[in-house]
């Protein structure tokens, strides 16, 4: 066994490529490692990336580069994300002598911590936020491709798989998430795209996913029209719109009932997830009744931790050993509890 020792912080994520791995630490610090046959664990090469800490880390394999084969050391692709919202695009080159890991690009839109980053086929990045939405991103360039809602809690990892046609996300709402991935350069995605209106809510449709839902009526007029566009409009706008085409219309009549009966299950569901995530027992995912604390600073449900403690000793959370037993009510939380229960 080989200890690694460098950074000052909690390490949160690892990637290892060709004879290096690449770690990152809550410091917001990003360490490469030689890890070679002798198996010595040098840093090569370290840099700041995250102002307030690293959170995940993806590599792309130089398979998936282009004309790679043609550098005696293939580059590689990294990105990581951050708790300060951003996706960072690193492109790692070595040399028989060197090894330079160099940002190339920085990616805005999320609106909360980045908890996972994946590669795809081609350009393609897809990175799961706090703000329960997945991106999927041009790395290349740094278009963003497609933003939605992925689920009803943060999102914790997503993956693409090997062919990149699925985007696999998990949650904190203990739900997996498949996705369909369309390519817009193929015309097998083109059709695909088409037939996924009925997956995307009409109420995110862009003026492109509109044009695209027209020309299915051979409706081929440039309208400048968003998916809220259609919701808002009367029957006799759409009608005189679109020359009283009835299968649009009853085809947009459909839509409507469907995003109505939508908006109530949304209701309905936002009752059920809006407890705020410190009232939820890491262990049992469920509103606390008598939160008590341990000696790894987290909050618990006692019965929870009392039977946790019985079978482990190291912590739910960050799988440290715990040094005791001793549980200490949480009074603060429990008073907050009682009052939104109160006023729920």
């Amino acid at each position: 066994m080989k200890t690694l020792t460098g950074h000052s912080a909690s390490i949160v994520a690892l990637r290892f490529f060709s004879n290096l791995l690449i770690s990152g630490s809550f410091y917001g610090d990003l360490k490469l490692w030689l890890v070679d046959s002798s198996f010595t664990g040098h840093i090569y090469f370290e840099r700041e990336a995250h102002d307030l800490g690293v959170t995940c880390i993806d590599v792309l394999s130089p398979q998936s580069i282009e004309n790679h084969h043609h550098h005696h050391h293939p580059p590689y692709f990294i990105a990581s994300g951050g708790n300060d919202n951003l996706v960072k695009i690193w492109h790692c080159s070595s040399s028989s002598s060197k090894q330079h890991l160099t940002l190339i690009r920085t990616l805005k839109r999320h609106s909360c911590a980045v908890m996972c980053v994946s590669f795809g086929a081609k350009e393609y990045l897809a990175s799961g936020s706090g703000d329960k939405s997945i991106v999927i991103w041009n790395y290349e360039t740094g278009h963003l491709v497609h933003q939605f809602t992925a689920h009803a809690r943060y999102v914790t990892c997503c993956s693409f798989s090997i062919d990149g046609r699925y985007l696999a996300s998990g949650s904190n709402d203990r739900l997996v998430n498949l996705w369909k991935i369309g390519y817009p350069d193929s015309e097998k995605a083109k059709s695909n795209k088409i037939k996924e209106f009925e997956s995307i809510p009409i109420d995110q449709w862009t003026v492109e996913i509109v044009q695209q839902w027209l020309e299915q009526f051979n409706i081929k007029t440039n309208v400048n029209l968003t998916g809220n566009d259609l919701l808002s409009k009367s029957d006799n706008e759409i009608n005189e719109l679109f020359n009283k085409n009835e299968q649009l219309s009853n085809e947009l009549s459909s839509l409507r009932h469907k995003h109505f009966l939508q908006r109530i299950a949304s209701k309905k569901s936002s009752q059920a997830t809006s407890i705020p995530n410190e009232y939820l027992c890491p262990i049992t995912h469920e509103i606390m009744i008598d939160p008590v604390c341990v000696s790894d600073g987290h909050t618990y449900e006692r019965k929870a931790i009392e039977e946790w403690l019985t079978k482990k000793q190291t912590s739910p959370i960050i799988n440290s050993s715990i040094e005791g037993t001793q549980i200490y009510p949480n009074k603060i939380l429990k008073m907050l509890i009682d009052r939104y229960i109160e006023q729920n």
